[in-house]
């Protein structure tokens, strides 16, 4: 099959496991979606194994067999593809799930979930008068993550010496037309959550579930249906609907946090390919392609190679000015997951701008065969400024997933 995947960088591994598979993958990220384009963002997939690097998107769309895409901001590519008879995996339209967190909690409430406290902000002049007489809440916005990410206001002074600056500057003057989502905190030691496939609004089964140390690690397991804590099933069973109203097809992902009345608040929808769970995924589906280019089938069955999964990401000091030439032992390669990388004359590089260097993967039969796994390959791996923190991982595995345990989340 034919496949072309637009994608912002971020999910090339995904790519690469399609062509894997057999398919013929041309890879596309926006070229040129600039007055002053660069060449990085013509490097992106370049050169790795498999990809057949692709600028400019619509000159390809009419030799791809299937048009897929793993991230959001890519709804109107797909919804074009669709109306035009052109089959599709992605998120499409049901990736507004994700980017308008206000009609989210109202469309929570309205399956009968639990919404934690919250407050709308239009505009930057009310977000800093709000924030002045208000502590202890988590400042969201929708789409703009480039600009901010969310961030934990615990006072008006901390915030104002640390974050308001360059948040005016990110913003200027648009920042009046910009809605700020203030989330008081919920109650609770326990935050997990469900990564899989949906197919044709149908939620694939068997699927993981996961605690995250965020931006550090990521442990998860595998469930089937009968075995999903009843927290998330309610999230599950209320998502299911939603997808299937819009037929979706797509990776997603929850947070959940369990409150301390037992229920469990979806905190962020994730309507594409989660990090660092991707990078697990890729390791644990053994048929993650057919998944992929099965999108109309709901008879697909997740195959899954291993019982447990875990996942350490790598950053660099460097990365986000310099190109970063990347260094590992090749055996290992199934194993390290890059995200805005090429290959250059046999050489792996991490791309300007990159957040994320790389992910490390690790799959068995036991949560600690699985850190061994991922800590093998990660001795391995050399980069200019490397930092990354496998203790979190332990973190997870000794105090995170007991404590959730203790709420019923069996693992």
């Amino acid at each position: 099959m034919k496949i072309l995947v637009f994608d912002h960088g971020l999910c090339t591994e995904a790519a690469i496991k399609l062509a894997e598979d057999g398919h013929t993958v041309g890879y596309h990220t926006p070229a040129y979606a600039s007055a002053f384009p660069k060449c990085v963002n013509s490097a992106m997939g370049l050169g790795l194994k498999g990809l057949e690097r692709v600028d400019n998107f619509w000159s390809a769309v009419d030799r791809a067999d299937l048009i897929v895409s793993f991230d959001t901001f890519s709804q109107d590519e797909l919804d074009y593809c669709l109306k035009h008879k052109k089959p599709i995996f992605g998120p499409g339209p049901a990736e507004n799930l994700e980017h308008d967190r206000a009609k989210t909690k109202t469309w929570l409430k309205t399956k009968g979930l639990p919404v934690g406290p919250y407050t709308v902000c239009h505009g930057m002049t009310e977000l800093i008068h709000t924030l002045k007489t208000t502590k202890d809440v988590w400042v969201k916005i929708d789409r703009f993550r480039g600009d901010v990410e969310t961030f934990h206001h615990k006072d008006w002074l901390t915030t104002r010496n640390n974050i308001l600056g360059p948040l005016l500057s990110s913003f200027g003057p648009y920042g009046e037309k910009i809605d700020f989502i203030l989330e008081e905190p919920i109650e609770s030691d326990i935050e997990v959550g469900f990564d899989g496939f949906v197919i044709k609004g149908d939620i694939a089964m068997p699927g993981l579930i996961g605690f995250e140390d965020k931006d550090k690690s990521y442990i998860g397991r595998v469930v089937h249906e009968s075995d999903i804590p009843e927290p998330l099933c309610v999230v599950n069973d209320a998502l299911e609907d939603y997808f299937t109203d819009l037929e979706t097809s797509s990776l997603f992902s929850t947070e959940i946090r369990i409150g301390k009345d037992g229920k469990g608040y979806l905190i962020d929808p994730c309507i594409r390919a989660p990090h660092p769970p991707l990078a697990v995924e890729l390791e644990m589906y053994g048929n993650f392609a057919d998944l992929v280019t099965g999108a109309n089938d709901t008879n697909n069955v997740p195959d899954m190679l291993d019982q447990y999964g875990c996942a350490v990401e790598i950053y660099s000091s460097e990365s986000s000015e310099h190109w970063l030439r990347l260094d590992f032992d090749y055996k290992y390669r199934d194993q390290i997951k890059l995200q805005q990388a090429c290959m250059i004359d046999g050489v792996f590089y991490s791309l300007p701008g990159s957040f994320i260097v790389a992910t490390v993967v690790g799959t068995s039969s036991t949560v600690d065969k699985a850190i061994a796994e991922c800590c093998k390959a990660l001795e391995t791996f050399k980069c200019e400024g490397m930092h990354h923190d496998i203790n979190s991982l332990h973190k997870i595995k000794d105090v995170m997933i007991p404590a959730g345990e203790k709420k019923g989340i069996k693992f």
